[in-house]
């Protein structure tokens, strides 16, 4: 189920009904599940089992790290919940390809060897999730968040369908007290969330997918076309790019505004940035902010000899 397709037209207005008629005990209950079965319905089962062996270790790793009694128990806590979630992404996402090509390079070296064939994972939505896993760690070990002591609503702001499969990559001390708010229905909200979901639908379905026809054609024969065609087909491309992931980020955020949940806007129209850093600072925001906070601050801290993340 895609943000474009017609089950989720049918699924999202379900879920809403049903999550504003119900009381505030239920609402986080049936939120989740909703967020489970929209997962379970890109027919991927091993999807759901990653996502729960994420949520556990993170949710009780965070709880360990509040409790340690030292700053290096603390330390090794945190980098055990980091390792656990790095190996779960790398499982997901490289181990196949790096055993393919070990094989090939094993072959060529004149000592083949047979590595178990693996078929590629999709590992849909995996890297939000996990990069959102370790800055909720990262937070706790900094003091600057609290862990969450309720695991469902923990598993929630993990897997809480609108920002699953491409994102915004959230902060849990963010996300958290709005999905634990009080839900009171926002005339305001709603109409937003509607026209800003529309309008990535607009940019998704009729611009980055009409492009997309014209950049396949001609990237499919390059040498029958030369000059100007391959040229428009080569910008093309970069707004094909941008309509097709900023239309999907807007659907998200309008989805979940429908909820009264604000999520991170991702794009601030990056082809008018004046540099590239300028540009980094408004594509994929909220992977940016990410990498800023959560490695090279803590590297430019580490080179300078500061003791918080120790070295």
């Amino acid at each position: 189920m895609t943000f474009n397709s017609l089950a989720y037209f049918l699924f999202l207005p379900a879920v809403w009904l049903v999550h504003h008629c119900l009381g505030q005990r239920l609402r986080w209950l049936f939120l989740l599940a909703a967020s489970l079965g929209f997962y379970a319905s890109l027919k991927a089962p091993y999807l759901l089992g990653v996502l729960a062996l994420v949520t556990v270790a993170t949710y009780g790793f965070g709880l360990w790290i509040d409790r340690a009694g030292t700053p290096g128990a603390k330390r090794r806590l945190l980098w055990g919940g980091i390792a656990v979630n790095v190996a779960v992404l790398a499982a997901m996402k490289y181990v196949p390809f790096l055993a393919e090509n070990l094989t090939l390079l094993f072959g060529f070296l004149g000592s083949p060897v047979q590595l178990p064939h693996m078929q590629l994972l999709v590992a849909v939505g995996v890297s939000y999730y996990v990069f959102q896993a370790i800055s909720y760690l990262s937070d706790i070990y900094l003091e600057i968040a609290e862990p969450e002591r309720h695991f469902g609503y923990f598993a929630l702001s993990l897997a809480f369908f609108p920002k699953l499969l491409q994102g915004p990559i959230e902060r849990s001390g963010e996300l958290l007290p709005q999905l634990k708010a009080p839900y009171v229905f926002d005339y305001g909200n709603v109409r937003y969330g509607l026209l800003l979901f529309t309008w990535g639908l607009f940019k998704k379905v009729v611009l980055a997918d009409r492009l997309g026809l014209y950049v396949d054609a001609v990237y499919a024969d390059i040498p029958a076309y030369h000059g100007l065609p391959l040229l428009a087909a080569t910008y093309a491309y970069a707004f094909q790019i941008y309509f097709d992931f900023s239309g999907y980020t807007d659907m998200a955020l309008g989805t979940a505004r429908l909820f009264n949940i604000r999520l991170t806007d991702n794009f601030n129209r990056p082809y008018l940035a004046t540099s590239v850093a300028d540009f980094w600072r408004r594509w994929h925001i909220s992977f940016s902010r990410w990498i800023l906070d959560y490695i090279f601050k803590p590297l430019q801290m580490a080179w300078r000899g500061g003791r918080e993340w120790g070295t």
